[in-house]
């Protein structure tokens, strides 16, 4: 994992002028072998940085941000950046005076754009915030905006929820860095990634421990897939994971819970 130093100015500038929280960031999925740190930016309360979104790939010779497609609606408020089992990074709220859409972006065509998706049922603005479940699905919640009477929770299902999806049989509760161990899978024919989803801690529109880290494959047989651990904390930072399986179609499993140790 090779990250560099020093600074490198946004296009859209400052998100925040005037203070407070607004836009959304996340660090983007990190998979072997390189580990290349990348990060996506959007959002905000300034005027070029509503509807924007950048992206800078630390791994660079020399690192810039880039200019991504802009999202379908303008994001003003508290909107969070949420990654899901797929790979992908989902984003609701921050729509001011309405529930709005929500949106969601694949790093690994950028060219895409922000796929739109269902509305949402309640206004979610300041201190908004969403979070990734273990079956895959998104709750989203926040919001006091009517009173001082918190909004309803919701759900996002995603659209592999529609997919017949691969099933973890069973896998160690416990790994420790750079380790070799097995998923057993009835699906390891098409198994096509292992991941590890760090879970998450939100507020304000940031989640600031959500980490995606994929995990080497080195060998499949009837029934199991082989894996290895990342190698060591700065790639995944011991504690507690979501392992989920992905196939060929980016479809996820339910996520089972896993310990990382050095």
């Amino acid at each position: 994992m090779i990250t560099a130093s020093g600074t490198w100015n946004t296009i859209a500038g400052d998100r925040s002028p005037g203070g407070g929280e607004k836009g959304t960031s996340v660090l983007l999925p990190l998979r072997p072998a390189s580990y290349a740190p990348r990060v996506l930016i959007a959002a905000g309360n300034s005027a070029a940085a509503q509807q924007s979104a950048e992206m800078i790939d630390l791994s660079a010779a020399t690192p810039a941000w880039t200019s991504l497609p802009d999202l379908n609606v303008a994001r003003p408020e508290q909107c969070t950046a949420c990654l899901l089992p797929d790979g992908k990074v989902f984003i609701a709220g921050g729509v001011p005076g309405s529930p709005g859409p929500a949106e969601i972006f694949d790093p690994e065509n950028p060219a895409q754009g922000w796929m739109r998706c269902a509305d949402m049922s309640h206004i979610r603005g300041y201190h908004s915030s969403n979070i990734l479940l273990a079956d895959g699905s998104v709750l989203m919640g926040g919001d006091p905006s009517v009173g001082g009477t918190p909004t309803p929770h919701e759900r996002y299902f995603p659209g592999y929820f529609s997919q017949p999806r691969p099933v973890i049989a069973g896998a160690p509760a416990t790994v420790a860095h750079g380790a070799a161990f097995q998923v057993m899978t009835p699906n390891a024919t098409s198994v096509g990634e292992v991941v590890l989803i760090r879970p998450g801690a939100v507020t304000h529109g940031w989640n600031q421990s959500q980490r995606f880290v994929g995990c080497a494959i080195t060998g499949t047989a009837p029934g199991s897939v082989d894996v290895l651990a990342p190698p060591d904390g700065n790639v995944a930072p011991p504690g507690h994971y979501l392992l989920f399986i992905v196939d060929g179609a980016r479809v996820p499993s339910i996520g089972r819970w896993i310990r990382v140790t050095p």
